[in-house]
């Protein structure tokens, strides 16, 4: 899986707090035409904070049971053809500009949620199969 950080496009209140995000899955695994792989999109807030947040592009998104946080925020996302695309924000202001003191982070995070998705999806084909 590679996950790719962009430019930022600065659409926050600061120049420096949005970046395109992506995620893209190579993968070997032949999945029925039209299958969706959905996942839930991490939730970085802790203690009432949350110093950035990654949000699905609208073509992205997707609903379904236990896909919201609890401040009722969608997290659901899905892939299309095997890629997801996104925005990180930054909301502290140590990271505006500066991107990669979360990158890490939120690279893992994507990875195992997409993961997670994956073999979800897969086992319920193989229910069907």
């Amino acid at each position: 899986m590679v996950v790719k950080l962009g430019d930022p496009f600065g659409r926050g209140i600061h120049d420096g707090d949005v970046y395109p995000i992506s995620a893209r899955l190579a993968s070997d695994v032949v999945l029925p035409e039209k299958t969706e792989i959905l996942f839930r999109l991490p939730d970085f807030e802790r203690g009432g904070r949350e110093p950035y947040r990654v949000d699905s592009a609208h073509t992205h998104r997707a609903a379904f049971p236990g896909c919201r946080n609890a401040k009722d925020r969608l997290l659901g996302a899905k892939l299309i053809n095997n890629e997801w695309r996104g925005a990180l924000f930054l909301y502290d202001f140590d990271l505006v500009g500066n991107p990669q003191q979360c990158f890490d982070v939120v690279r893992t995070a994507i990875e195992g949620a997409i993961l997670n998705g994956v073999l979800s999806t897969l086992r319920m084909v193989s229910q069907y199969d």
